[in-house]
């Protein structure tokens, strides 16, 4: 990254020129630039839902902001409270037994 920006010029107002991938050339930055892609493809194939995937990049790419109990936290950790408790009872009904037919009387 530090090579990017130290490439990439600036405006007179000090914004960058150009989008930091613009200056991406073999040499600088492509292949780190898959790296990060497949990492992200990976991290996206094993999570279950929307809220593990930005968990996880958070955990990857921001680890040092990371604070405990965020809004994310609980958010997760309310699914999965539901999700354990869904299959609980699920399995609790299916192991009811079927009612027994009463025999008609002729």
């Amino acid at each position: 990254m530090e090579k990017l920006k130290e490439k990439t010029p600036k405006t007179s107002g000090g914004n960058y020129k150009y989008k930091f991938h613009q200056s991406l050339t073999p040499e600088i930055g492509r292949e780190s630039l898959k790296k990060v892609i497949y990492t992200v493809e990976a991290l996206a194939s094993v999570s279950e839902t929307k809220l593990e995937f930005l968990r996880l990049m958070e955990e990857k790419y921001h680890p040092q902001e990371r604070l405990p109990y965020t809004e994310l936290d609980a958010a997760i950790k309310e699914i999965d409270r539901v999700r354990v408790d869904f299959e609980r009872k699920f399995k609790a009904f299916l192991s009811v037994p079927p009612p027994k037919k009463k025999k008609k009387n002729k």
